[in-house]
């Protein structure tokens, strides 16, 4: 089993308000699928901010107890460390290279908090109605029931230069199944959704 996404014990500490916007910036827009850069930034927001403060501490402990030398990364090494007291040699190393290759987002080589909690938190359990619903809320900023090319914009990062127009309009057309040029709350959810399979 992988620790990382099999485990029951999924949370950590309260993060700074930034941390969605940088988890979302670090994201080098030309390796993803448009689709999968909203249902990231989705993602981040509802483990930033949806979390609840036990389900935090719970994977602060996590990170912790592999992070050996406290210097808030996980290194390639401190995995196979840890992965060494559950498998022999061979398999860590194995488990902890497709770890690194799913988790490593931003290429880094290690693993850095935000890159451990977005990995690591229930998916199932942080996807419910009440927590997708306040989220579409906050993303529609104007409140008219989707989510705008400009609102997407403002949620993705306005300031980053790989944003353009193109690039909008692919990441609307992935989800938007009725082509009305905007994400509805029921597609922005079976978007979510996605994310579980």
């Amino acid at each position: 089993k992988n620790f990382f996404f099999s485990s029951r014990r999924r949370h950590t500490r309260f993060l700074p308000v930034s941390w969605a916007r940088r988890c979302v910036q670090e994201t080098d827009l030309k390796n993803f699928r448009a689709q999968r850069k909203l249902a990231q930034a989705t993602w981040c927001f509802l483990v930033s901010y949806m979390a609840t403060q036990e389900e935090k501490n719970d994977l602060l402990k996590i990170f912790s107890a592999f992070d050996k030398n406290g210097d808030g990364l996980l290194s390639k090494e401190e995995l196979i460390e840890g992965y060494q007291r559950l498998l022999n040699v061979s398999n860590a190393e194995e488990e902890v290279q497709k770890i690194m290759d799913a988790v490593d987002s931003n290429k880094s080589g290690v693993i850095d908090y935000t890159e451990f909690v977005t990995a690591s938190i229930n998916r199932q359990k942080m996807l419910t109605k009440k927590r997708l619903e306040a989220v579409f809320k906050i993303f529609d900023k104007d409140g008219n029931g989707s989510i705008t090319p400009q609102e997407l914009k403002a949620i993705l990062g306005s300031q980053s230069n790989q944003l353009n127009n193109e690039l909008l309009d692919q990441i609307i057309g992935e989800v938007d199944e009725n082509n009305d040029g905007e994400i509805s709350y029921k597609e922005f959810k079976e978007m979510m959704f996605k994310m579980l399979h």
